[in-house]
């Protein structure tokens, strides 16, 4: 079985659809400018305080909601894909 062309690449703070079929970008990392990635959703940098001790920290965060829509887009561009006329 064939894979999908598109695919969805989640990370800690981003997520991406990539296509297989645009050379692949193998540097580390994910960025909007990578060679494949045909749209690229960034994460949102979420600082909090120790109420203990004042000490800051910070992660990033990637919404369910952002991954729901990058899915729902992946999924709408491997069926027109799949339902195009062979080139």
């Amino acid at each position: 079985m064939n894979e999908p062309r598109y695919w969805l690449d989640v990370r800690i703070g981003c997520c991406a659809v990539r296509d297989r079929q645009r050379p692949r970008d193998d540097r580390n990392g994910l960025d909007c400018d990578m060679t494949d990635v045909v749209r690229f959703w960034p994460g949102t940098l979420i600082e909090t305080v120790c109420s203990g001790c004042g000490s800051k920290s910070s992660h990033w965060g990637l919404p369910e909601e952002t991954v729901a829509e990058a899915q729902a887009l992946c999924d709408k561009l491997n069926a027109e894909a799949r339902d195009a006329p062979p080139q």
